[in-house]
């Protein structure tokens, strides 16, 4: 609008916006014409990503994955980086793997403009099942030369799916 001149004919870094673009000769400051009165330049459109996830599968462990797909404005590869913590670790890949439970604050931004960001999910859930617990029991041996002492594992809990047991640190397990 004629406030401010400049001798270069370029005005790198604007933000989107609209401006009255105008010319004027150097040795004549009278000599002016308006270009354009209004040039717009326009700001991209909102980024949108949707999200799955699958869930931690023991309590404590860190396997969970978050995906992040369907993003758009599609843009050749290594165009956007994603973070599942809010903005502090990026990554061009849309698989996070090693997800620990809580809450992810989901982000993606241009790898080629660090400040334009969008925000795909403020409070996406990772779950974690319960720890595993169940009740144990025994009877005792009733002839020292029959062995007829039992155990038993009752009302099953947490973890992933269904159970085996073990009554030997490990060593072997059964349905």
């Amino acid at each position: 609008g004629g406030a401010n001149w400049q001798l270069s004919n370029t005005f790198p870094g604007r933000p989107a916006g609209t401006y009255n673009v105008m010319i004027r000769s150097l040795g004549v400051a009278a000599c002016q014409v308006t270009l354009n009165p209004a040039m717009v330049i326009n700001q991209p459109g909102q980024y949108t990503a949707q999200v799955t996830h699958t869930n931690v599968t023991c309590f404590g462990a860190n396997d969970g994955t978050i995906t992040i797909f369907n993003v758009q404005p599609v843009a050749p590869n290594g165009t956007y980086q994603y973070s599942i913590d809010g903005g502090i670790n990026w990554q061009f890949n849309t698989l996070f793997t090693g997800v620990t439970p809580g809450v992810k604050n989901i982000v993606m931004r241009s790898a080629t403009d660090l400040t334009c960001q969008f925000t795909i999910n403020a409070n996406y859930q990772v779950n974690e099942p319960n720890v595993l617990s169940a009740n144990v029991s025994h009877t005792d041996v009733t002839n020292c030369l029959v062995p007829n002492g039992t155990i038993t594992i009752t009302n099953p809990n947490g973890g992933s799916g269904s159970y085996q047991y073990s009554i030997n640190g490990g060593g072997s397990w059964q349905n």
